[in-house]
C-alpha cells in the first residue's frame, strides 16, 4: 500500500520497514544534510500538476518512525526488488523541532483520488517538498521516466508530511456542510411530501377501480339473474305452447269426423282467410320497417368504429408523450415507478382474473338460451310437419269423399263449387307457404347478423377495456416522471417549460378533437360524469384526457347496449309474428277438410 507518492518516486510500508544498510548510511551520512527553507501556509498547497493526497482512514495516522540527527540521510538507489525507494527525512530546522536527538514523525496512508473526483478540503493531506531537492531534477525525471536509477553526489528531494491541508477552509467546512445538510432534508422533505400525495392519488386510483370492478360484478349478476328469469319463462312459455299444440291437434282430430256439418261456413272462413292475408301484409311491411332501423343501427355501428379509431389515434399520441416523459425522467424515478406500475399490473390482473370467472358463466347462459331457441324452432318445425300430415290424412278422406259425390247426380253442382273453393284455398295455401318461408329465412338471416353484432361488440368492448387499462398505467408512468421533474431543483426546470408548453397545445388540440366527437346523445352523459369525476380527477391535462376517454367508453357501450336492446326488440316481434303465422296456421287446416268434403 502506497504511502506518499510523487512524480517518479513512491514510499511503501513494506520499505518502511527494510532496515538501511550500513554501508549506505555510511557513504550518505558524510554527505552534509540541507537545512529546509521555512514556508508559509499559502505555500504548502501542492501544484496544480501534482495528485492530490486522500486520508485513508484514522487508523493510518497511527503509524511512526523514530530516528535520530545521527541517523543516516536517506538515498535513492535499487533495492533488492530492484524499485526505487525514498525514505523519510528528519526534519532539520531547529525552530520546528528543538529536539534534534530524537523525533517521531507520524506516517498517514495516502492515497490518490480518481480523475475528475471532487475531494472535500477536510480530506487533503498537505506534502511539502523540501528545499533541498533545488538540484534533483536530473535524478527525478530518470526515475519518473523509468530509467536506471542514478547514484550520484546529488540528493534525492526530501518529502515530509506535516499537518492536513486546509486548515483554513476546516474551519468552514461545518457550514458548508449545514447547508448540505439542510438542502438534503429540504430534498427529503419534498421527496416524502411526492411520496405522500402519489400514494394517496394510487389509493384514490385503486379505490376507483375497486368501485369500478363492484359495479361490473353486480352488472354481470343482475344480468345473469335476468337471463334466469328470461330462460325460464320462456321454457314456461314453450311448455305451454307444446300444450296447446297437442289439444289443437287433438280438437282437429275430433273435427275430422264432422266436417261434413261444416260446409256452411265455408264463406266465413273465406273472409277469416282474406284478412289473415291483410295482416300477413302489415307484418310484412312492419319487418320492412324493421330492417330500415337495423340499417339505421348498421350505420350508427359504423360511426362508433369511425369514432374508436379517433380514440386509438388518441392513444397512440398519448403513448409518444409518455415516452417522451420517461426518456426526459431520472433513473430513481423511473425506478419508483416501474415498482409501483409492477404492483399495480398485479391488482389490475387480480381484478381480471376475478372477472374472466365471471365471463364464463356468462356464456353458459347465452349458450343455453341459443339451445333453447334452437329446440323451440324444431318443435315447431315437428308440429307444422304433423299439421302437413293430417292434412294430407284430411285429402284422402276428401277423395274418398269426391268419389261418393260423383256418384251423385243431385250434388255435382255442389262439388264444382266445392272444387273452385278448393283451388282458392290451394292458391291461398301456397302463398301463405311462400310468405312462411321467406319469414324463416328472413327471421334466421337476422339471428345470424344479431349474432355476429354481438360477437363483434364483445370483442370491440375488451379491446376498448383493454386500451382504457392501458393508458391509465400510462398516465400514471407519466404523472409520476412529471411530478418527479417538477420536484427537481431550479437550474433543472429551464428544460421542462417547453416540454410544459407543448403539452398544453397538445392539450388544446385534444380537446378540439374531443369536442367535435361529442353528440346530442353523450352530453347528458358526460355532464354527469364530470360531476362524478372532479372528485377524483388529478390536477393534471392527461388525467382530465383519460377521464374524458374513460366517459367516451362508456358512452359508446351505453349505445352498443342500446343497439342489443333492439336488436332483441326486433328479435320478439319477429318471433310474435311467427307466433301468429302458426295460429293462422289452424283455421287454414280446418278450411282444408271443408274444402276435402
Amino acid at each position: 500500500m502506497t504511502l506518499i507518492q510523487w512524480p517518479g518516486l513512491s514510499i511503501s510500508q513494506d520499505d518502511l520497514a527494510d532496515p538501511i544498510p550500513e554501508e549506505r548510511a555510511g557513504e550518505v551520512s558524510r554527505t552534509p544534510a540541507r537545512r529546509p527553507r521555512p514556508r508559509s501556509a499559502d505555500s504548502r498547497q501542492p501544484p496544480a500538476g501534482a495528485p492530490v493526497a486522500l486520508k485513508a482512514s484514522a487508523s493510518a495516522t497511527g503509524l511512526s518512525m523514530t530516528y535520530s540527527s545521527s541517523d543516516a540521510v536517506p538515498w535513492t538507489g535499487p533495492d533488492r526488488r530492484g524499485s526505487t525507494r525514498l525514505e523519510p527525512v528528519p526534519e532539520a530546522d531547529a525552530d520546528l523541532s528543538p529536539r534534534r536527538v530524537e523525533r517521531r514523525t507520524p506516517l498517514p496512508l495516502v492515497l490518490l483520488p480518481l480523475s475528475g473526483e471532487q475531494v472535500p478540503p477536510e480530506m487533503l493531506v498537505e506534502t511539502v517538498r523540501s528545499s533541498a531537492s533545488s538540484g534533483t531534477g536530473q535524478a527525478l525525471s530518470a526515475a519518473s521516466a523509468g530509467g536506471a536509477p542514478v547514484r550520484g553526489a546529488k540528493l534525492p528531494p526530501e518529502l515530509m508530511v506535516t499537518r492536513p491541508a486546509g486548515t483554513a477552509a476546516k474551519d468552514a467546512a461545518p457550514a458548508q456542510d449545514g447547508g448540505r445538510c439542510s438542502r438534503c432534508r429540504e430534498l427529503e422533505e419534498e421527496i416524502e411530501k411526492l411520496r405522500a400525495s402519489h400514494q394517496e392519488a394510487l389509493e384514490r386510483e385503486r379505490s376507483l377501480w375497486r368501485e369500478r370492478l363492484q359495479e361490473a360484478e353486480e352488472e354481470a349478476q343482475r344480468r345473469l339473474r335476468d337471463l334466469e328469469s328470461e330462460r325460464s319463462q320462456n321454457r314456461a312459455e314453450a311448455v305451454a305452447k307444446l300444450q296447446d299444440a297437442q289439444q289443437k291437434l287433438k280438437v282437429e282430430e275430433t273435427r275430422a269426423s264432422s266436417a261434413e256439418s261444416r260446409l256452411g261456413q265455408v264463406r266465413s272462413e273465406m273472409s277469416e282467410q282474406a284478412e289473415a292475408a291483410e295482416r300477413a301484409g302489415a307484418w310484412k311491411m312492419e319487418a320492412q320497417s324493421h330492417a330500415a332501423s337495423l340499417s339505421a343501427a348498421e350505420r350508427r355501428c359504423e360511426g362508433h368504429a369511425e369514432r374508436v379509431a379517433r380514440v386509438r389515434r388518441h392513444a397512440a399520441e398519448v403513448e409518444r408523450q409518455r415516452k417522451e416523459l420517461v426518456r426526459n425522467s431520472s433513473v430513481q424515478a423511473s425506478q419508483k415507478l416501474r415498482e409501483e406500475l409492477e404492483h399495480a399490473q398485479a391488482e389490475r390482473h387480480e381484478l381480471e382474473k376475478r372477472l374472466k370467472k365471471a365471463l364464463p358463466r356468462i356464456e353458459r347462459l347465452t349458450a343455453e338460451d341459443h339451445r333453447l331457441s334452437a329446440r323451440l324452432l324444431q318443435e315447431s318445425e315437428v308440429a307444422a310437419a304433423q299439421a302437413q300430415s293430417l292434412k294430407e290424412e284430411g285429402l284422402e278422406v276428401s277423395r274418398a269423399k269426391d268419389q261418393l259425390q260423383k256418384q251423385r247426380r243431385l250434388a255435382r253442382s255442389e262439388a264444382d263449387t266445392a272444387e273452385a273453393l278448393q283451388a282458392q284455398l290451394a292458391e291461398a295455401e301456397q302463398q301463405r307457404r311462400g310468405a312462411q318461408v321467406e319469414l324463416a329465412k328472413s327471421q334466421r338471416l337476422r339471428q345470424e347478423e344479431g349474432k355476429r353484432r354481438q360477437a363483434a361488440f364483445a370483442a370491440e368492448r375488451e379491446e376498448l377495456r383493454q386500451e382504457v387499462a392501458q393508458l391509465s398505467e400510462r398516465l400514471r408512468v407519466a404523472e409520476g416522471s412529471a411530478a418527479g421533474w417538477l420536484t427537481l431543483p431550479s437550474r433543472a426546470q429551464a428544460p421542462l417549460r417547453p416540454q410544459a408548453s407543448n403539452i398544453s397545445r397538445l392539450t388544446s388540440k385534444q380537446s378540439m378533437v374531443s369536442d367535435r366527437w361529442m353528440d346530442d346523445d353523450t352530453v347528458e352523459a358526460e355532464s354527469v360524469a364530470t360531476g362524478v369525476a372532479s372528485k377524483a380527477v388529478p390536477a393534471t391535462d392527461a388525467g382530465i384526457r383519460l377521464f374524458e376517454m374513460i366517459q367516451l367508453a362508456k358512452e359508446r357501450s351505453d349505445q352498443r347496449r342500446e343497439l342489443t336492446d333492439a336488436t332483441e326488440e326486433v328479435r320478439e316481434q319477429a318471433r310474435a309474428l311467427e307466433e301468429l303465422l302458426t295460429l293462422e296456421q289452424v283455421p287454414m287446416t280446418r278450411a282444408a277438410y271443408v274444402e276435402a268434403i
